[in-house]
């Protein structure tokens, strides 16, 4: 007799068919891959918007600078000063000029101190400092510039600046970044 027997209405041959070992084990790897691959999309989606996070505060902290050196413009040597502006940590929050009237001078003090203390509590090890820029317009008016790092970067420009170069432009990331931790906001 032929090798054929009916089950269940249907006529079944002697050979089986179906997935082989080596089919299953080549579906796994291909799903294994697909998940890897997710996985890393996933995780640099989240690096991405980390950083992209930090990218808006360290611009906002640089505009409420600019604008509060605008309305003190009396001061501005004062905000370019670059002792104003240590690397040290801000222990508290300010509060001498928030309930009284202060002088311009003291205005200037409590300005950078506030910038710094919002730099250091809404970045990680952030940082702030406003300067000449390295490459002012030559017979123009020389622009200020406003640096915001962070990650450990210095807020820093020139020869040995690690935000931007003597030229003003922004230096390479990091080997292990897609983008330097750093913003600069020119103003006049």
């Amino acid at each position: 007799m032929n090798r054929q027997s009916v089950i269940s209405g249907r006529v079944r041959t002697g050979s089986q068919a179906g997935f082989g070992l080596i089919e299953v084990l080549a579906a796994v790897l291909v799903l294994a891959v697909g998940v890897v691959g997710f996985g890393a999309l996933q995780l640099r989606a989240v690096q991405t918007s980390g950083d992209s996070y930090y990218r808006t505060q360290a611009m906002s902290i640089a505009q409420d600078l600019a604008e509060r050196a605008r309305s003190n413009s009396s001061q501005m040597a004062g905000y370019l000063t670059a002792t104003n502006w240590p690397t040290t940590a801000v222990g508290t929050p300010p509060t001498a000029c928030m309930t009284g009237n202060c002088l311009p001078d003291a205005m200037m003090n409590f300005d950078t101190q506030s910038v710094r203390y919002s730099a250091q509590t809404l970045l990680p090890q952030g940082l702030v400092r406003m300067e000449t820029c390295q490459d002012p317009t030559p017979g123009g008016t020389p622009l200020s510039c406003i640096y915001v790092a962070w990650d450990g970067l210095l807020p820093t420009a020139g020869a040995s600046g690690q935000c931007v170069d003597a030229n003003g432009l922004y230096k390479a990331p990091p080997a292990n970044r897609a983008s330097l931790p750093c913003v600069m906001l020119e103003v006049q």
